[in-house]
């Protein structure tokens, strides 16, 4: 659904996909790709990406040989292309051809939940308690771990400040309570 800034509804659609959306985005050309997971049975959750117009009709379906097996978050990168985060890994994929570039796997039991690519290149991706700072490969140059004494902490979006700083936002826990989790690091 599209609405215009007085609340109006500029359009509406319902799609005969199988698809479970998780994330979208705005292109520089006026159209909206979305991210998510092609349902076919149950059990079997393709990665896909959905191209829509500026009018929200289907322009292109491309569904991946890989497991959407949680949240995927999709940007655009400072070269044009697409970068995914999900899980344990972080896909480039091309604008043009929607092939994948690169597929990263990480060794960890966080869920990245945000991802941001930097002015030089680089990546910025966040889950959990984790922030990974990537090259333009996707290859780790760094990693930061928080912890909060015996309580949990869960990252879940961020904003940039420069190519070396970020806010992250989050949650603590601390048995049943719940608290805002909001800081300033450099990356």
């Amino acid at each position: 659904m599209k609405i215009d800034e007085q609340g109006n509804t500029v359009w509406e659609k319902n799609y005969n996909e199988p698809i479970q959306p998780s994330s979208m985005i705005k292109t520089a050309f006026d159209s909206y790709i979305l991210v998510g997971a092609y349902v076919e049975e149950e059990y079997n959750r393709r990665l896909a990406l959905v191209e829509l117009n500026s009018n929200g009709e289907i322009k292109q379906i491309e569904v991946y040989e890989l497991e959407a097996d949680s949240f995927f978050v999709i940007k655009q990168t400072v070269d044009g292309n697409y970068v995914l985060a999900g899980g344990n890994k972080v896909i480039k994929v091309n604008s043009n051809s929607w092939e994948i570039v690169w597929i990263k796997y990480y060794n960890c039991w966080f869920s990245f939940f945000d991802i941001e690519s930097l002015s030089n290149g680089e990546f910025v991706v966040v889950g959990d308690n984790l922030i990974l700072k990537l090259d333009s490969q996707g290859n780790q140059i760094k990693d930061v771990i928080l912890q909060r004494d015996s309580a949990q902490l869960y990252l879940s979006s961020f904003v940039l400040e420069g190519n070396e700083t970020i806010i992250v936002a989050g949650i603590v826990t601390l048995k049943y309570e719940c608290k805002v989790y909001i800081a300033k690091i450099k990356i």
